[in-house]
């Protein structure tokens, strides 16, 4: 934090300034640079079975989403943090994938899951619950299982 010192008619006033990395912190979802959610989306975290149960003002969000048979690129951040990238799934896919996946389990709750068509073609470091996005949940009030 920087703080500064302005003497104006012999009366002390103290400006603190925070930077935005130090601002409090959200979650993002990114496709293709622009932003699909944020923690203020989400209506529910299920830690244990990885589902994200988003609130229904996001519903058509994700209901509009076109998803490749071949899949669509989202990054996970936390503020200007990358923490992981993944890949927007059909179960109906022939295609398979090594990173983490979401899958529309219906219109508002959607699974993270390890690789396509299962965790055996996963090759990274599961980060599903990095202690960065579990922190930011809890101080932005998002309810968690």
């Amino acid at each position: 934090m920087k703080i500064f010192f302005i003497i104006l008619l012999n009366i002390l006033i103290i400006f603190s300034c925070t930077s935005a990395q130090n601002a409090e912190s959200d979650i993002y979802f990114k496709i293709n640079d622009s932003i699909f959610a944020k923690s203020d989306d989400i209506a529910f975290y299920d830690t244990l079975n990885h589902t994200i149960q988003f609130k229904p003002e996001k519903r058509m969000t994700i209901e509009s989403l076109n998803i490749p048979v071949n899949g669509l690129s989202f990054s996970v951040f936390v503020n200007r943090e990358k923490i992981f990238d993944g890949k927007f799934f059909s179960p109906e896919s022939s295609y398979s994938c090594d990173c983490i996946v979401l899958f529309r389990i219906n219109p508002s709750v959607l699974y993270l899951n390890l690789g396509y068509p299962d965790e055996k073609f996963f090759t990274g470091t599961d980060k599903r619950n990095d202690h960065r996005i579990i922190e930011t949940l809890v101080s932005r009030k998002v309810p968690l299982k």
